[in-house]
């Protein structure tokens, strides 16, 4: 059992607000420890919670809320995902309801678009180009860009 957080939505008065709590569910992949999950978790919290709180037309152009489910999956994929080398993500909300999910490192970069929960496409550069591709249930790709982008973003290590 790891423990995960999901949404919980709350009724209060007329407004609707949305909280993360715990619980413990089963997870395939096992618990993510870095050296500072909880931090970087935290902030990735923060910012979901923000970008639930948009109204609709937050863009001025009709845009709709992001919806609870897939804030929801976008932090169940951050959690399969993490890397102990990596930096909390830009999160952004798109115009079509989705999130974007960006992270820069080492003059590269890779970004998710999530429509809604399993819908998502990826695109990092290779070369002086830019790859787009589908991401379906198995993320191994994803995790594999992760950990390449934050391993090329380190210091190489000293001589002894």
């Amino acid at each position: 059992m790891t423990n995960i957080r999901y949404l919980e939505q709350t009724e209060a008065a007329s407004s609707r607000r949305v909280r993360f709590n715990s619980t413990d569910v089963s997870r395939s992949r096992g618990d993510l420890t870095v050296n500072d999950r909880d931090s970087w978790l935290a902030a990735v919290r923060k910012r979901l919670t923000i970008l639930l709180s948009l109204p609709t037309g937050w863009d001025g152009y009709g845009a709709p809320k992001i919806a609870t489910e897939t804030a929801l999956f976008t932090l169940q994929v951050l959690q399969d995902i993490w890397q102990p080398a990596s930096k909390a993500p830009a999160i952004s909300p798109l115009s079509s309801g989705g999130l974007m999910v960006e992270w820069a490192a080492a003059g590269r970069d890779l970004v998710l678009e999530i429509e809604r929960p399993y819908s998502m496409i990826m695109l990092y550069d290779e070369g002086n180009e830019t790859v787009e591709c589908p991401v379906g249930p198995d993320i191994t790709k994803v995790q594999r860009h992760i950990e390449s982008l934050f391993h090329d973003a380190l210091p190489a290590p000293m001589a002894a």
